[in-house]
């Protein structure tokens, strides 16, 4: 639990590694700390620091979820690893061969997801706020959602 706990609050407060992700670097949107209690809803949480591709063929079993947010084809570069459509590629296929539960999350203005994973099952609206934290003057991104549930 602590490693998890540890790697959302990190993530949180330092997203892309530069720190201005999540509302927290404008100073006019507030955002709750994260508590650890918040978490202790999810039972037995397993956080890995390995390749995706091992990651999905050894979690490939009964009551895994697997939530999957790779990087971004555009700007995707603000990460220390970031993809090429060949690890796209290579994860439609795992998907394909997976089981159990997944929820994947792309940008939208990747069009080429569009072409290896086809339509997704959902697409949300975000918007980012200016360095002023304005949302009024930000930029509008969509989100595409692909999921498979097993109960």
């Amino acid at each position: 639990m602590d490693v998890a706990f540890k790697t959302i609050y990190l993530h949180s407060y330092s997203y892309a590694g530069n720190g201005t992700a999540f509302k927290r670097f404008y100073k006019k949107v507030n955002m709750p700390p994260l508590k650890i209690e918040y978490f202790l809803r999810v039972k037995k949480w397993i956080v890995e620091g390995v390749d995706f591709r091992e990651l999905v063929t050894r979690y490939n079993k009964p009551r895994v979820l697997l939530y999957l947010d790779p990087p971004y084809l555009d700007g995707g570069h603000a990460y220390r690893y970031s993809f090429k459509m060949k690890d796209f590629a290579d994860l439609k296929k795992l998907l394909a061969l997976h089981q159990r539960t997944y929820l994947l999350n792309l940008s939208m203005h990747d069009r080429e997801m569009l072409d290896i994973f086809g339509k997704p099952d959902m697409v949300t609206d975000h918007y980012r706020p200016t360095t002023k934290g304005s949302y009024a003057e930000g930029s509008r991104w969509q989100c595409g959602y692909w999921w498979r549930f097993h109960k």
